[in-house]
């Protein structure tokens, strides 16, 4: 069953970022307390829907409100994507039910993003109608550490 998630869902939707980290450890940093932080403000916002699986949490997106600087639409933008692999036959779904949240908050846009190269993920989104509208690049800064 896809739902919205809830806090009683939080330490499974925690665990499931922390099991996609693992799979991607050298492109993600992981700060449990910020994740945790996060992830409650995408809870209140309600924009978290979960894969439930007889009380199981295989899946989520967690994502964020935001409004467009060019044309102020609202647009939902994802933070986190996860279908555990045994789920994968989910994805259409959960998508289709992240469809369906975004126009009852009023979205114009939904804006998905993929960690590295995941053909197979791309090629979902394009035949579920959705297309490249940015590419993003990404550069860690590195900061001095400051004696307080």
């Amino acid at each position: 069953m896809i739902r919205q998630g809830t806090f009683k869902d939080k330490l499974q939707i925690l665990s499931l970022i922390k099991e996609f980290k693992d799979t991607k450890a050298e492109m993600v940093k992981f700060d449990i307390n910020k994740v945790s932080d996060i992830t409650n403000k995408c809870i209140e916002l309600g924009t978290v829907l979960v894969l439930d699986e007889g009380m199981q949490i295989r899946g989520a997106t967690v994502g964020m409100l935001f409004h467009s600087l060019m044309s102020y639409e609202l647009i939902y933008q994802d933070l986190f994507f996860y279908i555990q692999k045994s789920y994968l036959g989910h994805t259409k779904s959960i998508l289709s039910a992240l469809e369906n949240r975004c126009k009852e908050l009023n979205v114009g846009r939904i804006s998905m993003a993929t960690m590295g190269d995941n053909p197979r993920l791309d090629r979902l989104y394009e035949l579920l109608g959705y297309s490249i509208l940015e590419k993003h690049f990404s550069k860690e800064l590195m900061h001095e550490k400051t004696n307080a």
